[in-house]
């Protein structure tokens, strides 16, 4: 018997179909070109249907800022730090500096302000905070 997926799940597959596809489009036509419409189009859904995941443009770029920032933060913490905490720092530096550059639209939505009238959620700026505490934690030591 096929193990069913809880309705949770459906949303959260769901959901990270919304993201990939925005990405997409940025990746393709800039950060600025993401649309509802076209996020709804390459997912197969109605745009209605659209606002059960994100609420707003904006809330879908807080979607992808914090999920951004929840796999830059992956990778610093799969990596093994070594060395010094100055050595830790340009260890840090070079990986957010890598993840950015991977990216360019990432790089925009996280470390510019390209899109007018957006600004992180608490629960998204959280994220972008932890990297902060990390940074000046190095720094200090």
């Amino acid at each position: 018997m096929p193990s069913r997926m809880s309705v949770a799940d459906r949303r959260s597959q769901r959901l990270a179909q919304v993201l990939d596809a925005a990405w997409g489009i940025a990746a393709e036509s800039g950060l600025t070109a993401v649309s509802l419409h076209e996020v709804a189009r390459r997912v197969g859904i109605k745009q209605p249907s659209l606002y059960s995941y994100v609420s707003s443009k904006l809330d879908l770029y807080d979607a992808m800022f914090g999920q951004a920032y929840e796999q830059l933060l992956a990778g610093l913490d799969a990596a093994v730090p070594h060395g010094t905490a100055r050595e830790q720092l340009l260890q840090l530096s070079r990986w957010v500096l890598d993840f950015a550059v991977s990216d360019p639209p990432r790089q925009q939505l996280l470390f510019q302000r390209t899109i007018p009238g957006f600004e992180p959620s608490p629960r998204s700026y959280a994220l972008a905070k932890r990297l902060i505490d990390r940074t000046m934690s190095l720094l200090s030591a």
